[in-house]
């Protein structure tokens, strides 16, 4: 595979069929530069999205809109 690394940082690659035998919650948290800054007028804020991704619907979206696009 050509994105394996072996570094030992943590980081490590799962197919998707074991993701989905292990896991039944994602959580993604994006710590920016400054998040412990307290400057005036900074607000906290979060996002929270629910769904499920079905083969032939939702699942990457419809073919034509990422003609050419390669994830």
């Amino acid at each position: 595979m050509m994105l394996l690394r072996k570094n030992n940082d943590g980081e490590f690659w799962m197919s998707l069929k074991d993701f989905i035998a292990h896991f039944k919650l994602l959580v993604i948290c994006k710590l920016t530069p400054g998040l412990l800054r307290h400057e005036v007028g900074q607000k906290w804020s979060y996002t929270m999205l629910e769904g499920r991704w079905e083969k032939g619907s939702t699942a990457g979206g419809p073919m034509t809109l990422h003609r050419g696009a390669f994830f």
